[in-house]
């Protein structure tokens, strides 16, 4: 199935979208995707095609994108490859601004159609609550954003103005409703943080550093902080979160050389990334520290100190966010490896961090010598957040993504099935940002004899 590849003619496009019994016993038995999904793809690429019209000069070119987008959520990466290949025009280099975006408004996608005096042209669309609202046109100069956008639910039209905040996924900006009129109010967008996705557990630290990993209480709630490695002038990398009244924050990153922590932080209650600058003591339990929104915004002070009860030689409390760690369920025939979307890839992307490849050949080899030759499924899942439509897409292509990867490792192609659930299938209920990152995951599922 990885290499599949087919030849492109109009009927072949036409046999694609219609939604007939045979294509979909043919989905069904192939188990490539949940057939209520294959349904209503089908269904809404056929009403997408109905609707170009016939004296339409690129009808065949716009029929070809619509069944690339309906390959890729059927899983069939070369297929969706070589039409899209076909069919799209000329790439615009844009890695920073398409994609999804987290706003104060729901969640915003924003698409590149073209470029015009060294500004990139935009459109999109973003959800709030059960409503669709529709970016109609928009630009972007590398650091201001301009779009404007209709509400059908309450018939308005507005102006959307943003600067991107220096080093960090962020907008911050407002809004005119009309445009021009001067009466509307703030609207910010971010991406959540990548995090990093270094081992964790067992560090080597530098001779004589403090261990700084575990638990703080803080002038802004408990702080857990998690070594996931050094780097090779001597300096601790951490990870972490804490915990306060408006929900839990993340620690995505950060340094400690013995004296200075400094860590990058986000608030996903108000979308800002803040950069804290802690200085320890030397008993090395306590730490004075200031933080700083880094759109420009205020200023003050953070203290943090262990608890009374801490014992600097006892084990870390545990990972902040545990299922970050690849996790590995194991029985005499089978086993599952769940691995998160957050460490796999970055925010509403599907190809995989280079710095995620090591651990996911490593766990796959360590598998596959218990298991060699035997069935592998790859399953991706998405948490509730954007359509569901969309969702099963992007859980789709990650999986390709890992399938890809293992076929290119040792696995046997012929093998290897892959499945996009979409948010079909929760572990926990999506009601909470970690219970999200929870769902968002690819399960690698070995079965034996």
């Amino acid at each position: 199935m990885i290499e599949k590849q087919a030849t492109v003619d109009v009927s072949l496009v036409r046999r694609w979208v219609r939604p007939g019994e045979t294509k979909l016993k043919q989905l069904r038995d192939r188990n490539v995707i949940h057939i209520p999904y294959a349904t209503a793809m089908t269904n809404l690429l056929e009403d997408k095609m109905n609707r170009v019209p016939k004296f339409f000069p690129n009808r065949y070119i716009a029929a070809l994108v619509l069944i690339a987008a309906g390959a890729q959520v059927f899983c069939l990466p070369s297929f969706g490859e070589t039409i899209t290949a076909m069919a799209a025009p000329s790439a615009v280099n844009a890695p920073d601004i398409a994609g999804r975006w987290e706003s104060s408004y729901g969640p915003v996608d924003l698409k590149v159609v073209g470029s015009s005096g060294g500004q990139l042209k935009l459109s999109g669309s973003w959800r709030q609550g059960a409503d669709i609202g529709t970016i109609t046109t928009g630009t972007f100069d590398g650091q201001k954003m301009v779009f404007d956008y209709y509400q059908p639910w309450n018939l308005k039209y507005g102006r959307c103005t943003l600067q991107k905040i220096q080093d960090v996924p962020e907008f911050q900006g407002s809004y005119e409703q009309p445009a021009g009129s001067g009466s509307g109010g703030g609207w910010n967008l971010a991406r959540p943080p990548r995090t990093d996705s270094g081992p964790v557990g067992n560090v080597q630290l530098p001779a004589g550093m403090v261990d700084i990993s575990g638990n703080w209480e803080s002038d802004f709630g408990k702080v857990t902080l998690t070594v996931t490695g050094v780097t090779a002038d001597g300096m601790v990398k951490v990870r972490g979160a804490w915990k306060q009244s408006d929900g839990i924050g993340a620690i995505p990153s950060g340094t400690f050389d013995g004296k200075t922590l400094t860590l990058l932080t986000y608030q996903p209650w108000n979308l800002k990334y803040l950069k804290v600058i802690f200085s320890l003591d030397d008993t090395g339990k306590q730490a004075s520290g200031t933080y700083r929104y880094l759109d420009g915004g205020s200023s003050g002070v953070w203290n943090i100190v262990r608890p009374p009860n801490f014992i600097a030689t006892e084990a870390p409390s545990g990972d902040p966010a545990p299922w970050l760690t690849p996790q590995v369920e194991e029985s005499a025939n089978q086993a599952t490896i769940t691995f998160s979307s957050d460490i796999l890839f970055d925010y509403d992307k599907s190809d995989i961090r280079k710095d995620s490849i090591a651990t996911l050949a490593r766990i796959q080899q360590e598998q596959a010598a218990r298991f060699p030759g035997k069935h592998v499924s790859v399953q991706g899942h998405s948490d509730n957040t954007g359509s569901a439509i969309y969702n099963v897409d992007l859980s789709c292509r990650r999986a390709i993504s890992v399938a890809k990867f293992l076929s290119e490792h040792g696995v046997d192609a012929k093998l290897v099935e892959v499945r996009g659930f979409g948010e079909s299938c929760p572990k926990v209920p999506n009601d909470s940002d970690p219970n999200r990152a929870r769902n968002r995951r690819v399960e690698i599922v070995i079965t034996g004899g």
